[in-house]
């Protein structure tokens, strides 16, 4: 009679945990995945420890080549006789100072010259620290063959310690 019970004694033991390594497996996965959509979305430099919706920039492209840029309007295009790609905006630390900024298209990045007066920003949000918060970066356009390229913001923040990319991308495309 005890060899009867004892296969079934044994598959119990084999499968006491199967519950356990089935949850997290699926918790691993779920993780996993998520992280994978943040890499996706913002880019191979993020800190998803880090990540939060804590504001660390405010920021606008206002105009790529005199073009103004609209919040319906995402693609902007730039024939092949235009020499450079010309991005005008403004961008400020909330709460940290800002080392580097870049403009990038594609995979390049180019650091923006930054400094530039704007009264409209400072008076908008009532701080005299935001008078010199423009900024301009000229970008030669021979370096993109036609097509389509995501142009967004690379911020560097203080102390060397995030790289942020704020808000939706802005489609450049080369005809």
């Amino acid at each position: 009679m005890k060899n009867l019970t004892e296969p079934s004694e044994k598959k119990h033991k084999k499968y006491k945990n199967l519950l356990t390594i089935a949850l997290s497996h699926a918790f691993l996965g779920i993780l996993c995945s998520n992280i994978l959509l943040v890499y996706c979305k913002v880019g191979p430099s993020v800190d998803v420890l880090r990540w939060s919706k804590q504001e660390y920039v405010r920021y606008s492209l206002d105009f790529v080549n005199e073009k103004m840029i609209s919040q319906e309007k995402s693609t902007i295009v730039i024939y092949k006789e235009q020499k450079t790609i010309t991005v005008i905006g403004w961008i400020v630390g909330v709460d940290r100072e800002l080392e580097e900024i870049f403009v990038s298209v594609g995979n390049k990045s180019y650091p923006v010259v930054y400094g530039r007066q704007r009264k409209d920003v400072a008076q908008f949000y009532k701080n005299p620290d935001y008078l010199n918060c423009g900024f301009l970066v000229q970008i030669p356009r021979e370096e993109f063959p036609v097509g389509f390229y995501p142009l967004y913001l690379k911020v560097l923040l203080a102390n060397r310690s995030y790289y942020n990319y704020p808000g939706k991308r802005i489609w450049i495309e080369i005809r």
